[in-house]
């Protein structure tokens, strides 16, 4: 598979936080470092939203892009 602008005829969609968190936590499963991949959701607007953490700290966030309106629905601990 193709990055970029020519990946989009390969693969369509936009990369978003379920794919970049889901990527980051099969990359970090794959070196032997311990995340959680978290699901959330929120009501008031509805939205859902993907991240990993580790002992209760969000990683990979941009500063605009908030966790905190969102509650956890579903983690998956990798298991060693």
């Amino acid at each position: 598979m193709r990055g970029g602008p020519a990946g989009g005829r390969v693969v369509p969609g936009r990369a978003a936080c379920l794919e970049e968190s889901l990527a980051a936590y099969l990359t970090a499963a794959l070196t032997g470092r311990r995340v959680a991949w978290v699901l959330g959701v929120r009501f008031v607007p509805q939205g859902a939203h993907a991240w990993i953490a580790t002992a209760g700290a969000v990683h990979g966030q941009d500063p605009v892009d908030r966790v905190w309106p969102y509650r956890s629905a579903l983690t998956v601990d990798t298991s060693h």
